[in-house]
């Protein structure tokens, strides 16, 4: 089936005869006989009742129901074709984890929008191992992961590292005393960032997990601590850093031994080429705002 095959149908439909089509399209009769003779081959079915002395045709029952597919497929034909008129709507499609989109993506996605009106930004927040798997299929033009997966068709360039510190209000047992045993699994805000850090936790605590609650991103623990002074988190330094600036009763420390925050930076090895200029917009900005988030 072809698109000439598709006008020819039409043409006859619409001039109740074979001869009335080759005229419109300025082609033979036979051709015209040729081509609906081959759609009907293909499609298995009359579409034209003919009989003997008459010139006129007459749709069959089948060609009556084909009439709106031809019509669609005939529209549609000619959008393709328009396209070569229109410029691509540049796009770019990021993918984060659902931690990095809380503290690290949406300020960079403000930013990104402000500056690329033009542009349109597809996000998503997904699990590490999906993120890589939307990168390398190239439905993700850039990936931000906390932590690295072998995949040879994904490139992944260390980002950005931070320590990971113990946050606590200035009234609770812990402030008072110092003494780690106040620090109560009962009343720790518990995310689970990799599992590097998973092994650490185990071991520089109890262990139990029993936690007042396990979030499962980091803006949910912040939340939790707007109403509750006495528990205590370990989160990345430059989020407690902008915390206690807003809530000075608020305090942290260096913790011991913890496994560094990382932050990687995906893209595929096959990269979609109308993203490749929008993509180095996006990592630009991420640059600046990390060299932002390092002076406070």
């Amino acid at each position: 089936m072809n698109q000439e095959q598709i006008e020819t149908f039409l043409a006859a439909a619409q001039k109740g005869s074979l001869r009335g089509a080759a005229e419109d399209l300025y082609v033979e009769q036979g051709t015209v006989s040729r081509r609906i003779a081959e759609l009907e081959h293909e499609l298995h079915v009359t579409l034209f009742y003919r009989q003997k002395g008459n010139r006129n045709t007459s749709l069959s029952e089948h060609g009556e129901m084909f009439l709106p597919i031809a019509r669609q497929i005939s529209s549609l034909y000619e959008e393709a074709m328009k396209l070569q008129e229109k410029d691509p709507v540049k796009q770019l499609r990021v993918a984060g984890t659902y931690s990095l989109t809380d503290e690290f993506l949406m300020p960079v996605y403000r930013e990104y929008l402000r500056k690329y009106p033009e542009t349109e930004l597809i996000t998503g927040c997904e699990h590490s191992s999906e993120i890589y798997s939307m990168v390398e299929s190239m439905r993700a033009d850039i990936g931000l992961v906390t932590s690295i997966h072998s995949n040879p068709n994904v490139i992944s360039e260390l980002l950005n590292t931070e320590p990971f510190v113990l946050m606590y209000h200035r009234t609770s047992a812990y402030a008072l005393s110092g003494r780690k045993e106040d620090l109560k699994d009962q009343d720790e805000i518990y995310a689970a960032y990799s599992a590097d850090y998973e092994t650490w936790h185990g071991n520089a605590f109890s262990g139990s997990r029993r936690c007042r609650i396990t979030a499962g991103s980091l803006s949910m623990c912040i939340r939790m601590l707007e109403t509750d002074q006495s528990v205590w988190i370990i989160l990345p330094e430059h989020t407690a850093v902008q915390w206690t600036a807003m809530h000075p009763d608020w305090i942290f420390e260096k913790t011991e031994g913890a496994p560094e925050r990382t932050i990687w930076l995906l893209t595929g090895r096959n990269r979609r080429p109308a993203a490749v200029s929008a993509a180095e917009d996006f990592r630009r900005l991420m640059d600046v705002y990390l060299r932002t988030m390092k002076a406070r």
